[in-house]
């Protein structure tokens, strides 16, 4: 048949259901082959060295009965002394539904004691001892040794479950230039994680973490665009000096954080209650723009 017959018999199976709560196709083979050879039509009628789909929806949360929910998670400081909550759940407004990631971040917090290593406990016993036999020989003697308290900052995440893209098909963000994400804010910077693939060692518990950030308005329904380009690498929250470039065609998942502010962060007033918070989604599409 002519291509443009493929191309309407493929589409058509649009109309058949074979979308998942994720904006992309269903979990079965045949949905993940649908999805292939739609784009495949697309690229095929687009011609060669232009971008046949200029975005592509990734998440749309726009079910009553919270079905696009279906793989996503909260998660808190409260497994490390912390008390933030935080809870996900569709809300509608007019015509439209989005995702209200909500909740409040507690002040800062003592982090637990780690329990010292043998080693470490023989170590300062030698330092007090050194001490010890310096203040018999005229130092200063100090009989009251002062703790050192390690403050927690406090955090609560809204993310996806790992490996949440790879069940739904292989993810593939290579086209594309970055997201553009509908979303209405408090005013408060968020982070924007992106979780993909380790490029030396494909398939590793150790996936590579990019985080980018915005700061929606507060009250108001915006679109930010936010490119690949900001996304920066981290490792357990912190920057990495060595930066590699991501990782766009396999994207194992997705995350929104709200994040407190410690004592040393002299730009912001720190407040001694909890602070709420309040980020809507209606949807994230990857864009070549």
């Amino acid at each position: 048949p002519p291509l443009a017959v493929w191309v309407g018999l493929v589409r058509g199976l649009r109309s058949r259901g074979h979308r998942s709560q994720f904006g992309l196709y269903s979990t079965s083979s045949f949905g993940r082959w649908a999805k292939q050879m739609n784009q495949f039509m697309d690229q095929a009628l687009a011609g060669p060295g232009t971008v046949a789909n200029t975005e592509e929806v990734i998440f749309q949360f726009d079910r009553e009965d919270g079905r696009d929910l279906r793989g996503w998670r909260v998660a808190t400081d409260g497994g490390i002394g912390g008390s933030s909550q935080a809870d996900v759940q569709v809300h509608s407004e007019g015509d439209g539904y989005f995702a209200r990631f909500s909740g409040h971040l507690c002040p800062p917090f003592a982090l637990p004691v780690r329990q010292k290593t043998p080693e470490e406990e023989a170590h300062e016993a030698a330092l007090k001892a050194k001490k010890a036999a310096a203040s018999e020989e005229g130092g200063d003697a100090q009989d009251k040794e002062e703790e050192e308290v390690r403050l927690g900052t406090a955090f609560s995440v809204m993310q996806t479950e790992k490996g949440l893209l790879q069940s739904v098909i292989n993810f593939d963000l290579e086209p594309f230039a970055g997201l553009v994400l509908r979303v209405r804010g408090d005013g408060r910077k968020y982070i924007v994680s992106l979780r993909t693939e380790n490029w030396i060692v494909p398939g590793a518990a150790s996936d590579d973490n990019y985080q980018g950030y915005i700061q929606p308005k507060e009250g108001e329904w915006e679109e930010i665009v936010l490119p690949f380009s900001k996304f920066l690498l981290t490792w357990q929250g912190k920057v990495v000096n060595d930066q590699t470039l991501m990782n766009h065609r396999n994207l194992y998942s997705m995350s929104f954080a709200c994040v407190g502010l410690l004592p040393e962060d002299k730009e912001e007033k720190v407040a001694d209650e909890d602070q709420p918070f309040c980020l809507d989604v209606q949807w994230v599409k990857a864009t070549v723009d």
